[in-house]
């Protein structure tokens, strides 16, 4: 999307959320923002800015040189969201998310290597029921020409919600789903829905492939407090371990707090922090079993600046999966036992409840339970998480808190409970059972069928 199009938006009454740096800095360095666009002329942009505050405008309506605006856009691949039709129908997206920047076209990408991911909420903000004859999340071309659909990853097949009822004020979750892109170039993300038989775009997103080499695809954005599935691949190799493979993850602090880093996977992990935005940044620090067995864990205070985590292995030449997570506030918060952690039987029902004694492991802030169980063999599982708070819940791989993660689910049930389904092999398992908010206690039911 150009600067004439943003114009083109904002004239017409649709708003624009823009990503660009904060103060509209033009140095990729800076934190990463969002402002709403509100006005173009030849000369500023004018945007509702919620990182300031100034007098009564609280950061309403500040003008910004145009050039400063584009050369900021910029840095952050002139990524953009619009809302369209979602007011008339009465449909409104939020939380809606992309695989972060910079995003680089991998010719050897399919559906088990995806290079892509999104997802999207939307809820009803009518007086009135809605029926939605199928909900889609679609990658198009710069000319707003379907590409395809995003997929499930477990199934492999392209996502859809079919015949849907929103009842007012009630959400639903479109979860995470994946693709690939091949070629360099501007692509649309597009959420949308069929009602009555005509499609809809609820909100899109434009968004830039970058060419690359080897190294630039085995690396990758992450957010804080956000857990991200990996693996290692020969094409990746560590810049620091010879002969290991790697993946490599850029994050930024604001200001100076204290970060967990955690490495997890069935296989023996190694993990090192870099100063900078690549694995070309000098070591800060390294672990091999600082997390549990041979998970790897980094507890550190760091300064405000970007950083990079390598994530590889102890032996060379190991491919496999694994989890990352950079948590802020963590390192001193002891690992959930005793009553923390107990045990669920297929086709049973448990009543818990959230209390500060027991914390997430995974999500920072947030208070959680965690119950095992073991499958004699492979079948089909669904996990339900259900409470009058929004909860949370991740599926981990083994018998405690610890483990890797498989999957993670928000509003996958009805409303905004968790549901998880998914066909397992014989092992044992631990569902943590959170939720989406920090600091939230109360009473939850988890079953697994």
């Amino acid at each position: 999307m150009s600067i004439a199009d943003l114009e083109n938006e904002v004239n017409n009454g649709y708003p624009v959320i823009v990503a660009v740096k904060i103060d509209m800095s033009p140095s990729s360095a800076a934190t990463g923002h969002f402002m709403v666009l509100r006005g173009v002329d030849s000369t500023h942009v004018y945007v509702n800015d919620p990182g300031r505050s100034l007098g009564s405008g609280f950061g309403e309506n500040m003008a910004y040189s145009r050039a400063d605006f584009l050369a900021s856009w910029a840095t952050q691949g002139n990524a953009c969201v619009t809302i369209h039709d979602g007011e008339s129908n009465g449909l409104t997206v939020y939380d809606f998310w992309r695989k972060a920047d910079p995003l680089y076209a991998d010719p050897n990408s399919d559906i088990w290597n995806p290079n892509f991911d999104a997802q999207y909420k939307i809820v009803n903000n009518s007086n009135e029921d809605i029926y939605i004859d199928r909900l889609a999340l679609a990658v198009h071309d710069a000319d707003d020409n379907h590409l395809f659909d995003l997929s499930d990853p477990n199934t492999e097949q392209a996502r859809f919600y079919d015949n849907v009822t929103l009842s007012p004020g009630e959400s639903l979750h479109f979860v995470f789903s994946v693709g690939y892109i091949h070629d360099p170039g501007t692509y649309k993300l597009v959420a949308k829905a069929q009602i009555d038989g005509t499609w809809h775009h609820l909100a899109s997103q434009d968004f830039v492939m970058q060419e690359a080499s080897d190294n630039e695809i085995c690396n990758y954005g992450i957010d804080l407090d956000q857990n991200v599935s990996g693996s290692w691949e020969s094409n990746c190799a560590s810049a620091n371990r010879s002969g290991t493979y790697a993946s490599y993850y850029t994050f930024t602090l604001s200001s100076s707090q204290e970060v967990t880093i955690d490495l997890q996977s069935s296989e023996d992990t190694y993990l090192l922090l870099l100063n900078g935005s690549d694995e070309t940044g000098s070591v800060i620090e390294n672990d091999d079993d600082g997390g549990s067995g041979t998970n790897s864990r980094i507890v550190r205070t760091l300064d405000a600046g970007t950083y990079t985590v390598e994530a590889t292995t102890y032996y060379p030449g190991v491919t496999g999966s694994f989890s990352v997570s950079v948590s802020t506030g963590g390192g001193n918060t002891p690992p959930p036992s005793g009553d923390c952690v107990s045990g669920i039987d297929l086709d049973q029902n448990v009543v818990g409840s959230w209390e500060s004694n027991c914390a997430s492991t995974h999500r920072s802030g947030k208070y959680a339970k965690y119950y095992t169980f073991t499958l004699s063999g492979s079948r089909e599982v669904t996990i339900d998480l259900e409470s009058s708070t929004d909860p949370y819940m991740i599926l981990l791989s083994g018998s405690g808190q610890n483990g890797s993660v498989i999957e993670n689910n928000d509003d996958g049930g009805s409303g905004t409970n968790s549901r998880i389904v998914r066909t397992m092999a014989a092992g044992t398992y631990t569902v943590e059972a959170t939720t989406y908010s920090s600091g939230v206690t109360g009473n939850f039911t988890l079953s697994i069928q």
